[in-house]
C-alpha cells in the first residue's frame, strides 16, 4: 500500500503585538525582505523599516511593489540601526541570519543610524513600536534614551555570535526597566536549539 505524506506548515505569529495597529508609528529594524514591515502595514501601522543587507533590502523594494495597497505605509531604507556613521556590512546574498559581527571578507559600507537620528529625520514625535532584529547590535541600540518615548518594544536577542559572547540578556532588561518599560515578556520564537540566555524574543511594553 502506497503511504502518503504530507506538509504541516504552522504560523508562527512572531511579531504579534496587537490585533489593531490602525495609525502606529513603527520602527522596525532589520526588515529582511520586508515581510515584517508589510505585516505591520496590513495591521494599520505606519512603518519606517531598515536594512543594512543589500540583496535583502532590494527584495524588500520588490515586495512592497507587489504590495503597492500597502507599501503606501512603508518607508524601507538600505540603513543599519546603532550608533550614527557607517559600518562595514557583510556583501552577500540575502540571508536573514547575517550579523555585522559575522567575518566575511567581502563587506560594504552602509550608512547607520540611531534610534534618536530616525526621530528626528522623519519627525516623528510620538512613536508607538520599536521591533529590533539585528544581530547583536541590540546591546549597541538599547543605550540610546530615546527608546523610553516608545510604549512598546520587541527585540529579538543574540548574546552569543560565532561563539563570542556579545552581550546579556539581563542588560537589556535592565535597560528596559530604566526606561519605564514594567510588563517585560521573555520567549523563544524559533524551533532552534538554544538556551533562552542566548537567543530569543523580549516583549516590553508600559
Amino acid at each position: 500500500m502506497r503511504k502518503h505524506f504530507c506538509r504541516i506548515s504552522i504560523l508562527y505569529d512572531t511579531h504579534f503585538i496587537d490585533y489593531n495597529l490602525e495609525g502606529k508609528n513603527v520602527i522596525h529594524a532589520g526588515a529582511y525582505v520586508g515581510e515584517t514591515a508589510l505585516y505591520y502595514a496590513k495591521k494599520g501601522a505606519y512603518v519606517y523599516a531598515f536594512e543594512p543587507q543589500l540583496d535583502c533590502y532590494n527584495m524588500a523594494m520588490q515586495n512592497l511593489r507587489l504590495n503597492h495597497e500597502l507599501s503606501s505605509r512603508i518607508v524601507l531604507k538600505n540603513w543599519a540601526i546603532g550608533e550614527d556613521g557607517e559600518i562595514e556590512f557583510p556583501q552577500t546574498k540575502c540571508n536573514g541570519g547575517i550579523s555585522a559581527y559575522d567575518n566575511y571578507k567581502e563587506k560594504v559600507k552602509v550608512r547607520s543610524v540611531s534610534i534618536s537620528t530616525i526621530l528626528d529625520e522623519f519627525n516623528i514625535a510620538n512613536p508607538d513600536i520599536l521591533d529590533l532584529d539585528i544581530k547583536g547590535a541590540e546591546f549597541q541600540v538599547i543605550n540610546d534614551k530615546a527608546i523610553q518615548k516608545f510604549q512598546t518594544v520587541r527585540i529579538e536577542y543574540l548574546t552569543v555570535i560565532n561563539g563570542k559572547r556579545i552581550g546579556d540578556l539581563n542588560y537589556l532588561i535592565e535597560k528596559l526597566e530604566a526606561y519605564g518599560f514594567t510588563k517585560i515578556r521573555i520567549y523563544k520564537h524559533n524551533e532552534l536549539p538554544l538556551n533562552i540566555s542566548v537567543n530569543g524574543t523580549i516583549l516590553a511594553s508600559k
